[in-house]
């Protein structure tokens, strides 16, 4: 699963770099998997490959299924009260607001500072630091993961966080009409921002995360997402193989799971305008994305949009092929969308909302709509009628502007 990344000589001779993932660093997946691997190549490429020790938190509990989980011969019901139970507590503990409620039971995962992690994984953590050289710094993915900061502590080593979100505010559907679920995510991220300040350093990969939480005196650096390695390689050969004119007019793609709680809204958002609207004349949208293929009930069509919902990668790369643009209607979230800086790379225009494009710096590329079906009409017939490319330059000259702040974090502790 490690990428082949460029060979760099240690910061020091033993230094070592522990990783603990959220999601599986892969080239292959979504969004949270891309940026997990961008940061393991990133580290390897800093320290070399043999001093970055990955504890990748999705591949351990497919490794070894948690211990609480009931046996299969115990009755359904059981089971299913069991894993209603441990929900509830997870999504509870250490906020109050969130006792009783029936928010802590629906679909939405609110952010919790402790009880991500099974106690098998904790112990196996602590014992592999143990054989850790020294000097050694941590880069924690995941704020939920806060039990880790004091294993790290017990050995000398300093947590870095370098969280994907706002944890507290990314899944979230707030209820402003009440004042417990107001509270209940007001709560949620004074929680978040106590585990944040007790890391050494903290790395966000969004402009608008690194003003909120430099704005509340918390010292903030951003490191944005740049595709990396077998990643960088696939899209760079999807811009070579457009440049001689593969796409097709009319043809645009959304791409992102609406099974995220701001995909889903967003996307819902441009099918729901497409069916009570309409399309300009020869425009289709292809949308693609673990959950896409539900976001209209059985049997439902609208005219000149396709639901595939998940994809191979072979099929997605074709589509990215053809394309004349892909749309990205985000109305809300938190974090960075990682499709925008690897369209960007793979040569191909994004029409745009407004919103993504607060939290990096605008790609060779884009064009950005405002929220009313009118303007998107428009960008879509105009680029169905014209062909754009973006050249290597273009984008290698954005590239080359974007900060890259790991490896001086990892300086100051490992040199």
């Amino acid at each position: 699963m490690h990428a082949q990344v460029r060979s760099a000589r240690p910061m020091r001779d033993g230094a070592a770099v522990v990783y603990v993932s959220h999601a599986i660093p892969s080239e292959v997946g979504h969004g949270g998997n891309h940026r997990a691997y961008q940061i393991l190549c990133d580290l390897e490429a800093a320290v070399g490959q043999s001093h970055v020790a990955l504890f990748s938190v999705p591949q351990w509990r497919i490794a070894r299924p948690p211990a609480w989980q009931f046996h299969t011969s115990r009755p359904g019901h059981l089971r299913r009260f069991a894993s209603r139970a441990e929900r509830w507590w997870a999504r509870t503990a250490g906020n109050p607001y969130r006792l009783f409620s029936r928010a802590a039971f629906n679909s939405v995962v609110p952010f919790a500072p402790r009880g991500l992690l099974n106690p098998d994984f904790i112990d196996e953590y602590d014992r592999g630091l143990g054989k850790l050289a020294q000097p050694a710094v941590c880069i924690l993915e995941q704020s939920g993961f806060s039990e880790l900061i004091d294993v790290n502590a017990r050995h000398g080593i300093p947590t870095v966080s370098a969280c994907q979100n706002i944890e507290a505010f990314d899944v979230v559907d707030i209820d402003f009409a009440s004042k417990r679920s107001v509270y209940a995510v007001t709560h949620d991220l004074a929680n978040e921002l106590r585990v944040l300040a007790r890391c050494a350093e903290r790395l966000v990969i969004s402009r608008v995360e690194a003003g909120v939480i430099g704005g509340l005196g918390l010292e903030c650096q951003y490191y944005p997402y740049l595709p990396v390695g077998a990643i960088r390689e696939r899209l760079a050969n999807i811009r070579r193989n457009r440049a001689a004119g593969c796409s097709s007019p009319g043809m645009f793609l959304v791409l992102g799971s609406p099974e995220h709680l701001p995909t889903g809204k967003s996307v819902s958002w441009l099918v729901e305008q497409a069916q009570t609207r309409g399309l300009p004349p020869d425009v289709r949208i292809i949308v693609v994305g673990k959950g896409a293929d539900g976001l209209l009930p059985p049997g439902a069509t609208v005219r000149g949009i396709e639901l595939r919902g998940w994809v191979a990668q072979e099929e997605l790369d074709a589509l990215m092929l053809e394309a004349a643009a892909v749309l990205v209607p985000q109305r809300m979230g938190f974090g960075a969308l990682t499709r925008l800086p690897e369209l960007a790379c793979a040569g191909i225009p994004v029409i745009a909302a407004q919103h993504p494009t607060f939290a990096i710096d605008p790609t060779p590329g884009l064009y950005v709509v405002a929220s009313n079906w009118d303007d998107w009409c428009s960008a879509l017939s105009d680029l169905r009628q014209r062909r754009v490319h973006i050249s290597d330059d273009e984008y290698a000259a954005w590239e080359e502007r974007q900060p890259k702040p790991l490896e001086n974090v990892l300086g100051r502790f490992l040199r």
